[in-house]
């Protein structure tokens, strides 16, 4: 079996999963391709909130109450949640390389 390799968006190494066939691998490639999408939005967004949330703060009146605490744990919420897919990614390419890859070796030379 050869290996595909898929460069994600989230860093400079490289993913690799076991090439199957041109369907399964297509829609592997589709599923990170996806997950990376989800990060890539993920982040982005949760940048934007951190950047207002900084403009905000400089035009909170003084009598506002104090959300710093609540902020951090908003803002480690996203980072977890950034880990969490970085997870997911790495759950389903061990997925493709520990089951796929040996449970449709045949399709190959079946249906390619």
């Amino acid at each position: 079996m050869s290996s595909k390799k898929d460069k994600t968006k989230n860093s400079n190494k490289k993913i690799q999963f076991e090439s199957i066939s041109t369907d399964l691998d297509n829609e592997h490639s589709n599923i990170i391709t996806a997950l990376d999408n989800v990060y890539s939005l993920c982040k982005q967004h949760w940048n934007n909130e951190k950047l207002l949330y900084k403009k905000g703060r400089k035009i909170m009146p003084d009598h506002h109450q104090n959300v710093n605490e609540e902020w951090k744990e908003h803002d480690k919420e996203h980072k977890d949640t950034l880990k969490q897919i970085k997870q997911i990614k790495q759950n389903i390419i061990n997925h493709i390389n520990n089951h796929d890859a040996n449970h449709f070796h045949w399709v190959k030379n079946h249906f390619d």
